[in-house]
């Protein structure tokens, strides 16, 4: 249930005068009470308050029973207030001030960052993502108004792309190249949606196939087993005993999560039948952490299950006898959840000591392509990975001699 009223003067029910904000849209979360059918006795219930300053002066508040909604409601609204100001100083926009309201509007995190409650923006999240692009335009590039952008201007962005060093002296690669067009590209056709663009400027995203490898079953079997007895007692990590990062590698092959479904999964995730694991359940989560209340979302914000191998539910079961109260399938040394960054390194460790070059997403590239030689059924492949479009799974499947040569065998 919502409510939305003027609070020129005070705000409803509270005989108090709404606090100067310093945002056009603020949030806050309050006591109500309520009258419970079940029993005819009012009851007190949380409930959050969105309010936003009208273009009058005035300010406009709706009341709402889901703190979550609320959350949503204000992000909106705190875009629209936004894009409304700048198309009303029309070609004076920035792109930088652009990227800021485009952010502010659609990431949480972004929002976080901006007002200091977080140190940094994740690199691996959209908006740290699509931000390092846009710095990197505006640093490239020029931060001009959107108006005074021309084709030319993306073309060169893509040439000095190419051309500037980054980590180590190295290059970028082509397609990390074309995915920075792409993040560029997303700005721009969002400023024309909004109005502030009276024309379509041509902005072209090259399609560049990754040709990255795979883990052959050899070599998968080699892993596991130097996983068993890894790391050593005189490796000085976050703290993790001998055997811990197995489990992390076969879950990562036999179901092909992604970084983030992976370090979210919890044991309420984990599905039995007649006490067998059958499952695992990627969905969204809300938890506690020092204090916060967090909320993590899938990709695309798309649910899905996906069907344990054997060998996998095996590993599972042994884990999950030894858990005691964690809510997390996989944790650190201390027993608390694994950061992105954190997992990463010790994978890293790991293969730097037994010649493997591992990431995240090279398990999943893996077992995407396995399924695909094994013959499963494309949409079965499709569902598993959870991606919308079979196009997006076959960019993941990787030729190999082997399926080459069975696929020739197949010539009458």
């Amino acid at each position: 249930m919502t409510e939305e009223h003027k609070v020129d003067d005070k705000v409803s029910g509270s005989g108090a005068a709404p606090r100067k904000p310093t945002r056009d849209v603020w949030t806050t979360v309050t006591k109500a009470h309520r009258l419970d059918p079940a029993t005819g006795r009012r009851r007190s219930v949380r409930i959050a308050i969105v309010r936003w300053r009208r273009p009058d002066g005035g300010v406009t508040e709706r009341r709402f029973d889901d703190p979550l909604e609320a959350e949503v409601f204000a992000k909106q609204r705190t875009g629209e207030l936004r894009t409304s100001n700048i198309r009303a100083r029309g070609g004076t926009v920035l792109f930088s001030e652009w990227m800021d309201t485009y952010l502010s509007a659609r990431c949480t995190e972004y929002v976080r960052w901006k007002r200091g409650e977080i140190r940094s923006l994740d690199g691996s999240d959209y908006a740290g993502l699509m931000k390092v692009a846009g710095d990197a335009f505006i640093r490239l590039v020029g931060d001009r108004p959107l108006e005074e952008y021309v084709a030319t201007d993306f073309e060169r962005y893509r040439s000095l792309l190419a051309t500037e060093p980054v980590a180590r002296g190295r290059l970028r690669r082509p397609a990390t190249i074309e995915s920075y067009m792409q993040r560029i590209r997303t700005f721009i056709r969002a400023a024309e949606a909004e109005g502030l663009l009276v024309r379509r400027i041509p902005i072209q995203v090259k399609q560049v196939v990754y040709e990255k490898p795979v883990i052959s079953h050899e070599e998968i079997d080699a892993i596991f087993k130097a996983a068993e007895t890894w790391p050593p007692a005189s490796f000085k990590g976050k703290g993790t005993g001998p055997g811990r990062i197995r489990p992390i590698l076969m879950t990562l092959y036999y179901t092909m999560l992604r970084r983030g479904e992976l370090i979210h999964l919890t044991w309420n995730d984990i599905r039995r039948q007649d006490r067998q694991i059958v499952e695992i359940a990627v969905q969204p989560k809300e938890w506690d952490e020092n204090g916060v209340r967090r909320r993590w979302q899938p990709k695309d914000r798309e649910t899905r299950t996906v069907p344990v191998h054997p060998r996998l539910a095996e590993v599972l079961d042994a884990l999950s006898r030894n858990r005691a109260n964690r809510t997390w399938v996989f944790t650190d040394g201390t027993d608390n959840r694994w950061t992105e960054s954190g997992l990463a390194s010790l994978m890293r460790h790991f293969g730097e000591a037994h010649g493997f070059s591992l990431g995240f997403h090279i398990w999943r590239r893996t077992g995407l392509t396995h399924l695909h030689d094994a013959a499963a059924p494309v949409k079965d492949i499709q569902a598993i990975a959870g991606h919308s479009s079979i196009t997006t799974t076959m960019k993941y499947v990787r030729s190999t001699a082997k399926g080459q040569q069975e696929t020739i065998r197949r010539l009458r």
